[in-house]
């Protein structure tokens, strides 16, 4: 009987068995991948529901990842690569494009350890750089000027990186390297930098100014502003009030006019850079605008309030305003950040006590940096005798 009973419960064991391994098993995988030139597109076959990491791959560094769930039969679409996660690699992806003609971009997609797809893409080719042949040069100590900024200037980067990696390369290949860190820095987005340090008035100056260039047009301009917008709305003034602020000049191709800025409604209370274009409008209403130079607008006295005797203060008012700004397809970077505001370090003052009729002298101490354009403090106060108010101003004279 025992016999009988280890047989029926041998082939019971190896019936469940045989039954659990029948059982169907549910395969993930990916089909129908496409990509098009931004989006990587997959259906997902497979189990109910799980999640997946999506990774794009430089060799073997990861530019971006990211988990996602799915579901069976559906279908999905993920970014591809951006020129921002290109950055992430930008020397080494230079050279190999620069040496080779092409890199590699994985995307790839895995459920834990199971990998599921590591497609490989073959970037041939990098845009050509931006190119404008029209030009504006400024020729004046009064402002900073701008000039474009090439590819030329990330040479000294791609010989920097060839050395520290232990690699060589040709001039030819060095030139090539050097606009592809060029065009992934930027965006393939033209940049303006100043030539010099820029300068601060409380005033756009009202002197003429000569401007070199090879623009044409019918009406010329020389415009500061804070923002596009202002600019597109001058332009639009212009068109409507029949070029009344413009210049006219019927030369063709080089030539240097003398015209005097125009400020297009800067807000003189708050202070700010101020850029600078050549602009030419034509009777047709088509126009062009070339950044050429900035100065920085700065008549905001600092203030300072006073609580109590003996206090040493501290000037709030020292706020610096981002010298980056886009205009159209490019960048003007003025390369610097400037206070705008005159930064006062402290305030203090000494015993005010006297013999009530001809009271004694009170020093008064002000500190501030070494770049503040000040000429003039005024020390103000109040003071009450009996019933009538007195109020006492002193001016002191800043600087030369």
């Amino acid at each position: 009987m025992k016999t009988r009973t280890a047989i029926f419960t041998t082939i019971t064991s190896l019936l469940l068995t045989l039954i659990s391994s029948c059982s169907p098993k549910v395969e993930n995988k990916v089909h129908n991948i496409n990509f098009t030139k931004q989006h990587f597109i997959f259906q997902f076959e497979g189990s109910d529901s799980i999640q997946l990491t999506y990774t794009i791959k430089y060799r073997e560094t990861n530019l971006y990842q990211k988990s996602l769930f799915v579901t069976n039969d559906s279908s999905y679409t993920l970014n591809k690569a951006t020129l921002g996660m290109l950055r992430k690699e930008m020397y080494e992806i230079s050279y190999e494009i620069a040496s080779k003609d092409s890199f590699p971009i994985h995307y790839v997609l895995q459920n834990d350890t199971t990998l599921l797809c590591d497609t490989i893409i073959y970037y041939k080719k990098i845009p050509t750089m931006i190119n404008d042949s029209i030009y504006a040069h400024i020729e004046s100590n009064n402002y900073a000027g701008l000039r474009r900024a090439t590819y030329k200037s990330h040479i000294k980067d791609a010989k920097s990186y060839l050395l520290s990696n232990h690699k060589k390369a040709d001039t030819v290949t060095i030139e090539k390297m050097a606009k592809y860190i060029f065009y992934l820095s930027t965006n393939n987005i033209a940049i303006y930098k100043n030539d010099k340090k820029i300068p601060t008035y409380r005033q756009l100056p009202s002197t003429s100014e000569i401007i070199r260039t090879n623009m044409d047009a019918d009406y010329f301009y020389f415009i500061g502003v804070e923002k596009e917008e202002k600019l597109k709305d001058f332009i639009n003034n212009e068109i409507i009030n029949d070029f009344t602020h413009g210049k006219s000049n019927d030369l063709q191709g080089e030539k240097k006019l003398q015209l005097i800025p125009i400020n297009t409604g800067f807000d003189v209370i708050r202070g700010n850079y101020l850029y600078l274009f050549l602009c030419g409008i034509n009777k047709d209403w088509s126009y062009k605008y070339i950044p050429i130079g900035g100065v920085v607008i700065d008549n905001i006295p600092p203030s300072l309030f006073l609580e109590s005797n003996f206090n040493l203060l501290n000037n709030t008012n020292t706020d610096n305003y981002a010298p980056m700004a886009k205009f159209n397809n490019y960048y003007i970077d003025f390369n610097s950040t400037n206070s705008i505001r005159t930064n006062i370090t402290s305030f203090k003052w000494g015993n005010f006590e006297g013999d009530n009729y001809f009271g004694y002298s009170i020093p008064f101490t002000v500190k501030f940096n070494a770049f503040s354009d000040l000429n003039e403090i005024v020390i103000q106060g109040k003071s009450k005798i009996m019933t009538s108010n007195i109020l006492c101003k002193v001016r002191v004279k800043v600087g030369l």
